[in-house]
């Protein structure tokens, strides 16, 4: 299963709006220096949705597409 992301870094707290099944909207404390907002990306979808994910498309985007594994 696929699951679309469009991610927002440098923001004040970090936030997961969900926008239909399959397409949220992040938003993430870290800069997207040195691979730091997609490790949070990864741990947020862990921490809080139960879900392990790893990033299929969009390393350096700010669109991406997890794919839950």
């Amino acid at each position: 299963m696929e699951i679309k992301v469009k991610v927002k870094t440098n923001k004040n707290k970090q936030e997961i709006q969900k926008i239909d099944e399959n397409n949220f909207i992040i938003n993430l404390k870290s800069s997207p220096v040195d691979n730091k907002a997609n490790k949070e990306l990864i741990k947020l979808f862990s921490k809080e949705l139960k879900l392990r994910v790893k990033i299929k498309k969009g390393l350096k985007s700010k669109e991406k597409i997890l794919e839950i594994i």
